[in-house]
């Protein structure tokens, strides 16, 4: 074949492959060879990117919008497809402005990454200058918000690129253990009464109710505090709000880690008024602020108490039972129907512990209030799942906020190998999975599957839904791999002694001690 019949064919492929791209991903390769980034570390496993996208690539792309909008938009005064495009930017040019400025700052962030390798966790946090929160009087300032909202406040700049700045988590790097032939124990499970009783204890506690405190009672761990609440810092107001809702235990409000509150309240009655030294995260979205020394004021003015109702008629009839004997009969099935769930669990908790422990993986201290969220969401969905009580729930993620570094780092620890072995592996999750999953939730719960599904989307846990989900696909491939065995039988009971042969001395006490009951037993007839 002919040199130059070689270099047709080559370009023919070329041109071939560029038609076989789609917009989006002709951007991406753009935005991958031309846009700059620079980093800088700026805390534990975190950093903050400085993001350049030239304005060739902004101005190719502002053209296209402005010739599909004159394409199918109708301009009056002229056909479609016929207005200038001098008077199409002029009508749409606002509109397309900020549709292509998200767009730029969502792909170029997605190519910049991908293109240096930049293992990120969660999405990124971008600083723009934005007014205070909703209610807060002031200027606008520098603050770190999520991309959704952040994106309301970026716009093209009329000439020149267009620069923002994000913050991300970054993965740490580490080798992962091997994963083949983990040995794993088969533990041996039965349903105790203690089982049932927790079950029904569950299902009571689903219908309790918070009611008001009798005017001799004083506060307990885990009441309902009802709080008039200031932050300051300084001079500076962080965070004022009244009629807060509070639990009377240590815990973390609007990121702010109240440590003692526990302390201060408990065995006192409402009313009272203390103060809490705080710090302010180092995450917190306005970055002045930032790991400054902080006092939290609050004012508790009523208390409430979780009231469990008694198993009734009412309760008996809700599951269709006449006493309560027939209830715990029927939960005993249904837990015994649900050993091989718990034996599953049992499995992914043994692979877990295997993957802590053989893997070299050292979370260094300052692990960020983004990253303990994203545990704290997780351990809500796992719970969720295992239909645990709402006030349960929020027990153990204030205990898990508050709780020691330890803990969280072993969390998140187990977080990061995952999320390695999830891209080695490319395990992902399905649209049907997670349905399923929001499906198991909404019947433990007695809930509609629509209602737990819009409150997993409203409180920010549907992503983490999907690494629940992830993360489970994972334990379960490890285990068909495993090498199973059997828990080791327990020791047999001991055989009983032969009984000792009594002496003359212990003959004599016996026959005293016998003596002595039938003279009193004697003495009780008499009566």
């Amino acid at each position: 074949m002919a040199d130059e019949d070689l270099t047709l064919e080559a370009d023919e492929q070329e041109t071939a492959t560029e038609e076989e791209l789609s917009d989006d991903e002709r951007v991406m390769e753009e935005l991958k060879q031309g846009a700059e980034v620079q980093s800088e570390d700026i805390g534990t496993l975190r950093r903050r990117l400085t993001i350049t996208v030239p304005r060739s690539i902004i101005d190719d792309q502002l053209q296209q919008q402005l010739s599909e909008r004159r394409r199918e938009e109708t301009v009056p005064g002229f056909r479609r497809g016929r207005a200038p495009l001098k008077l199409v930017e002029k009508r749409f040019g606002k509109e397309i402005g900020q549709e292509l400025s998200s767009r730029m700052v969502l792909s170029s962030y997605m190519a910049v990454t991908e293109r240096d390798d930049i293992k990120t966790v969660g999405d990124p946090m971008l600083l723009v200058t934005a007014p205070p929160p909703k209610g807060d009087r002031g200027e606008p300032t520098e603050r770190l918000l999520d991309a959704q909202e952040a994106l309301q406040h970026i716009r093209i700049p009329g000439d020149g690129p267009l620069v923002y700045k994000c913050e991300v988590d970054i993965q740490p790097t580490f080798e992962l253990p091997s994963l083949e032939g983990i040995e794993i124990v088969r533990p041996k499970m039965e349903v105790t009464a203690e089982d049932v009783d927790a079950e029904v204890q569950r299902m009571l506690s689903v219908r309790g109710h918070f009611a008001p405190l009798e005017e001799k009672e004083k506060i307990a761990k885990d009441d309902l505090l009802i709080v008039d609440l200031t932050v300051t810092a300084g001079d500076k107001v962080v965070m004022k709000e009244e009629n807060a809702q509070l639990a009377a235990r240590d815990m973390a409000y609007g990121g702010i880690l109240l440590a003692g509150l526990g302390k201060a309240v408990i065995g006192k009655k409402p009313g009272l008024t203390t103060t809490l030294s705080t710090k302010i995260p180092a995450e917190y979205p306005e970055p002045e602020l930032r790991g400054q020394d902080a006092e939290a004021e609050l004012t508790v003015h009523d208390a409430k108490r979780l009231v469990v109702p008694q198993v009734d008629a009412d309760f008996l009839d809700s599951y269709a039972c006449q006493t309560e004997e027939e209830l715990r009969g029927l939960i005993q099935s249904e837990l015994e129907a649900y050993l091989d769930v718990q034996l599953q669990s049992a499995f992914r908790k043994q692979i877990d512990e295997y993957l802590l422990k053989n893997t070299q993986l050292d979370i260094p201290q300052g692990i960020s209030t983004r990253q303990t969220e994203r545990i704290v969401a997780m351990r809500v969905i796992e719970k969720m799942q295992a239909g645990v009580p709402e006030a349960d729930i929020t027990r153990e993620i204030d205990s898990l906020r508050t709780s020691a570094a330890e803990e969280t780092a072993q969390e998140l620890k187990l977080a990061f190998i995952m999320e390695r072995i999830a891209e080695d592996r490319d395990i992902s999750v399905t649209e049907e999975e997670v349905n399923g999953v929001i499906n198991e939730i909404a019947r433990r719960r007695g809930l509609r599957f629509d209602r737990v599904r819009d409150d997993l989307m409203k409180n920010d846990r549907i992503d983490m839904l999907h690494v629940r989900i992830r993360n489970d696909k994972i334990r379960d491939a490890l285990i068909r791999e495993a090498k199973i065995t059997d828990a080791p039988k327990p020791d047999a009971p001991a055989e009983k002694r032969p009984r000792a042969k009594a002496t003359k001395k212990t003959r004599k006490k016996t026959g005293t001690k016998t003596a002595a009951k039938k003279t009193s037993k004697r003495k009780t007839q008499d009566r």
